[in-house]
């Protein structure tokens, strides 16, 4: 758990010293562009399926995680809520109780 815990305050401290004080959207966008799409498939669950959203969440589990929370940035919300409800959340219940 160290290893989270220090990137953790690492990306505070980042937040608090660069992100919290950048209003102009030009900039915003100049320090989107420090991270590339492959980094963040490596630390982002980016997926389409219920087979990708279980896949990277039972990684968690084999870790030995119990509490696991999930966000969601899709543009349409109500499929992802349905995708979980019906596919993913049924299956991880049945699976690992």
């Amino acid at each position: 758990m160290k290893l989270w815990e220090n990137l953790l305050k690492v990306f505070k401290q980042f937040w608090i010293n660069q992100c919290a004080s950048i209003y102009d959207p030009r900039e915003i966008e100049l320090y989107g562009k420090l991270v590339s799409d492959e980094h963040l498939k490596k630390v982002w669950m980016i997926g389409t399926t219920p087979e990708d959203h279980i896949k990277h969440i039972e990684h968690y589990i084999k870790l030995g995680f119990r509490n696991i929370h999930v966000t969601s940035s899709s543009p349409d919300e109500k499929k992802t809520i349905s995708m979980y409800g019906g596919q993913v959340i049924p299956y991880l219940k049945s699976t690992y109780k």
